[in-house]
């Protein structure tokens, strides 16, 4: 079965396809489509830190320089945030932001966002803020709903 993908048509989009039999019915069942990067953050150990993250599976760029004399990096992946480790060719699963978190200096903090869609059905962005302690705070674009449309329900 072929899926109708919408096109832009000026500014309107249609469901029109390639296929001019297809329709908007054949769509069927969809992907998540998420990308994530972080901000800019220091390590305790940028060796350490470099060995570690070539092990994880979904990152997909690394970017480190120098801030103040001290190396700092962003990464970032085309897929979630990685749950994945690569070890000797076995994959195991892994806590991303907790292993992250390990590598902080005192005090600082690492922020991670995911942002994703099944096609436009679902629109999906969060962040989670972590310290070198493990702490997070977690920041859920669907936030918003709770704090307007959940209270005129209530």
């Amino acid at each position: 079965m072929k899926q109708a993908v919408p096109t832009m048509t000026g500014e309107r989009l249609t469901g029109r396809s390639a296929n001019p039999d297809a329709s908007m019915k054949e769509i069927g069942m969809a992907d998540y489509i998420a990308c994530f990067r972080t901000h800019r953050f220091p390590v305790r150990d940028a060796a350490r830190f470099r060995a570690w993250i070539d092990t994880v599976y979904g990152i997909d760029f690394t970017d480190e320089h120098e801030e103040g004399g001290k190396p700092v990096f962003e990464v970032g992946g085309y897929g979630s945030i990685p749950d994945l480790r690569d070890e000797d060719d076995e994959p195991s699963e892994i806590d991303f932001i907790a292993e992250l978190a390990r590598h902080l200096p005192e005090g600082e903090q690492a922020i991670i966002t995911e942002i994703g869609h099944e096609k436009l059905r679902y629109l999906v962005g969060f962040s989670v803020a972590v310290d070198h302690n493990g702490s997070r705070i977690e920041v859920n674009v669907d936030d918003i709903l709770d704090r307007t449309v959940g209270k005129s329900a209530a």
